[in-house]
């Protein structure tokens, strides 16, 4: 599950913000993922696509069971 957790922190890490042109800073810390953005609205925005992808990780693995 870590493996997958780096993966999703590094696909959501080369997102930058539209309105400040600024890449979010991403940490793996023990409760999860960690984000550091310039704006309330990417920040909102990163947290939707972390969620995102952690539904199709599942959802996949799911399918193959």
């Amino acid at each position: 599950m870590k493996h997958e957790i780096i993966i999703i922190a590094d696909k959501i890490e080369t997102k930058k913000c539209k309105s400040h042109s600024e890449a979010a800073k991403i940490k793996i810390v023990r409760t999860g993922i960690q984000i550091s953005s310039c704006c309330v609205e990417f920040k909102n925005y990163l947290e939707r696509q972390i969620e995102y992808e952690f539904y199709k990780l599942f959802s996949k693995e799911e399918d193959e069971l």
